[in-house]
């Protein structure tokens, strides 16, 4: 079986796809099965087409929740325990996020506005170096799980029954 809990992509065909561990991961040209990595590693294509898993994994042994590329020097992840993530082009870098429980989902608008949202209604606006701190009106507690916009003044939220709108 193959599963996957994230991917992106970014031009030229450079695609990020994150594991949970739990089961095989493969792409579906690349034959037999293998067993999966250890959790939080991230598999990546590069420029000659071949799949590689990146080691080390950016998120050590917890679990990576999404992915994002805005270029191929630019990349990054979320998941277990606040993990923040930045892919430069050679490297994978931390970022200190102040969170200890799950960031579920982020959407990069560009390498200097990505958006990320997770469990306890966590909310954060992120660039290259740095994260801050966001509040959505009326989050109660909620798992936030989901986000996407169009632009840094029109972003949505969803997660365990809450939806809000970022207007700006």
């Amino acid at each position: 079986a193959s599963a996957a809990s994230a991917s992106a992509a970014s031009r030229p065909f450079r695609v990020w796809v994150g594991n949970t561990g739990r089961e095989t991961l493969l792409p579906p040209d690349e034959g037999p099965a293998a067993p999966p990595p250890p959790r939080g590693h991230l598999r990546r294509e590069p420029p000659d087409g071949r799949w590689a898993w990146e080691n080390p994994a950016p998120a050590g042994d917890g679990l990576v929740f999404a992915t994002w590329s805005t270029s191929p020097r630019d990349a990054g992840v979320v998941g277990d325990r606040g993990l923040l993530a930045r892919w430069d082009g050679a490297a994978w870098h931390r970022i200190h996020t102040g969170i200890t429980g799950a960031l579920r989902a982020a959407w990069a608008r560009d390498a200097d506005d990505v958006w990320i949202v997770g469990d306890g209604c966590t909310l954060l606006r992120a660039d290259r170096k740095k994260v801050t701190p966001m509040t959505g009106d009326g989050c109660r507690g909620a798992s936030l799980r989901g986000i996407s916009g169009t632009s840094g003044s029109d972003v949505w939220v969803v997660g365990g029954g809450f939806v809000a709108h970022y207007d700006g």
